[in-house]
């Protein structure tokens, strides 16, 4: 179940930083210029949601993100539990202790409560600059490949696939670009 909403996560932010302004400048350039991309521009459509669930690197990003977030939700649930009885250890002292004694314990265990959430943010925000970073290198990569595809078969246009209404198959080379990326080792 974690999969699907980190990989719907990755996606989502993927779109936003880069293929967006892509896709938003050719499909621009496509609407003003239809009737010369009709008999002269050949177009072609990429699934990249498919490439990266289905190429080589991106199997192996999202198993290292899905695996060192598992880990910290087992860092972060060992942490809470250990806070969680240490909470009920304190609650079941409030009437054996003196009054100075039982508010320094609450004192410090609210210190340690409050560390473990800065701890927590910051490696949560560690957790997505890294995501970010291998996605990004990933998509690079992607990118490069294909602009040398562009180049090599006389392309004008490459579509995202999830943008297109309605098309022929004949203009899907998502298997010819993650054959290229997975040769592109």
């Amino acid at each position: 179940m974690m999969l699907p909403s980190l990989y719907d996560s990755i996606l989502e932010r993927v779109f936003n930083m880069k293929i967006n302004y892509i896709l938003f400048c050719f499909i621009f350039i496509s609407l003003f210029s239809y009737s010369i991309a009709k008999s002269e521009d050949k177009i072609v459509i990429v699934d990249v949601n498919y490439i990266l669930s289905a190429s080589e690197n991106g199997k192996k990003i999202i198993n290292e993100l899905k695996s060192q977030k598992e880990k910290n939700e087992k860092n972060y649930n060992s942490i809470e539990s250990e806070l969680d009885k240490e909470k009920k250890e304190i609650t079941k002292l409030k009437n054996l202790l003196s009054e100075k004694e039982y508010n320094q314990r609450v004192l410090e265990f609210n210190k340690n409560a409050e560390r473990y959430k800065l701890e927590r943010l910051e490696t949560e925000k560690s957790f997505e600059n890294f995501k970010k970073d291998k996605l990004n290198t990933f998509f690079d990569n992607l990118n490069d490949i294909m602009k040398e595809y562009m180049l090599n078969n006389d392309i004008s246009f490459i579509l995202e696939k999830k943008n297109i209404l309605i098309s022929k198959n004949t203009h899907d080379k998502t298997n010819e670009i993650l054959k290229l990326l997975n040769s592109n080792k």
